[in-house]
C-alpha cells in the first residue's frame, strides 16, 4: 500500500475494467447474478465465466440445490467456451 502498488482482482466492473482487490472485498462495485438475476455487491461474487463476464453469487451458492448450481455452471461454461480463443 505504501509503495502505491495496486493489486487487481479477477473481477471486472460494468465498464469491463478490472477492479482492485480492496474494492472487490469491500463491495464497492455491483454485478447481476446469472442465476437469481439480482444485483449484488462485488463482495458477493462466487465465480465468473467468460469475457465479458457473467457471474454467480455467493447467496445462490449457499441457497440453491447443488443440481441447480451445477446446471447453471454448465450452461455458462458452454456459452462462454470460445470467449478466449
Amino acid at each position: 500500500m505504501r509503495a502505491g502498488i495496486l493489486i487487481y482482482s479477477k473481477f471486472k466492473n460494468k465498464d469491463d475494467q478490472f477492479i482492485c482487490v480492496d474494492c472487490a472485498k469491500a463491495g464497492k462495485d455491483t454485478f447481476t447474478c446469472y442465476l437469481c438475476e439480482e444485483e449484488r455487491t462485488s463482495d458477493l461474487r462466487e465465480t465468473q465465466f467468460g469475457d465479458p463476464p457473467e457471474y454467480l453469487c455467493t447467496v445462490c451458492y449457499e441457497s440453491v440445490p447443488a443440481k441447480v448450481w451445477d446446471e447453471a455452471e454448465d450452461k455458462l461454461r458452454k456459452s462462454h467456451r470460445y470467449d478466449f480463443e
